[in-house]
């Protein structure tokens, strides 16, 4: 810490404090959720998950001067607002049942793995995502981060399907093959700002 007056030394251990504390705050949050964990909290997740999607590609389309972009993150807004809507529904229809236990195959491993992916995606909440959205200072980075984004919602949503049923877990394996057009879509349009076929 040589050559740092005491005022830049402060800054440097709060910032270090609040990170240790946000670290914290996860591992806490995590241990409680852990054994409340259940298929309609999961659901919850799930919805404020593509909230954040809806939040991150509004935000894009309303930022971006490639039209391609605009025009791509408006549509897969819609769709991610379609995916929160579903898992709201379920939600609803879940409690009305008196269903929502915890599923027999989540293991105490499979629903630590699945709140690990919860606990750290890119973005932590659809305040997060669109002020990412605004903060982009190019094309290619909106588009990886997008990427990003829907590649984290795959395997989530990939691990979730292994542990409902029924309509759900049809449910869960469409919105697992949109995701993955999406990321196709990106693909292409990454493929062109780089001047590729």
């Amino acid at each position: 810490m040589r050559g740092l007056r005491s005022d830049e030394n402060s800054l440097g251990l709060c910032a270090a404090g609040a990170v240790l504390q946000r670290s914290h705050r996860v591992r806490e949050r995590r241990g409680k959720m852990a054994q409340a964990l259940d298929i309609v909290g999961l659901l919850k997740k799930l919805a404020l998950i593509e909230q954040e999607g809806v939040a991150f590609y509004e935000s894009l389309a309303e930022h971006t001067r490639n039209e391609k972009i605009r025009k791509l993150a408006v549509t897969m807004s819609h769709v991610e607002k379609t995916h929160q809507e579903r898992f709201e529904r379920l939600v609803l229809d879940f409690k009305k049942r008196g269903k929502g236990k915890p599923s027999d195959r989540m293991t105490a491993d499979v629903r630590q793995y699945i709140l690990a992916l919860i606990d750290h995606r890119i973005f932590l909440s659809p305040r997060e995502a669109r002020v990412a959205a605004e903060n982009i200072t190019d094309e290619n980075e909106a588009v990886d981060m997008a990427i990003r984004f829907e590649k984290e919602n795959i395997l989530l949503l990939a691990e979730c399907r292994e542990i409902v049923r029924g309509k759900t877990r049809k449910l869960i394996e469409t919105f697992i093959g949109q995701e993955k057009a999406h990321v196709r879509s990106l693909e292409k349009i990454r493929r062109q700002l780089a001047g590729t076929p």
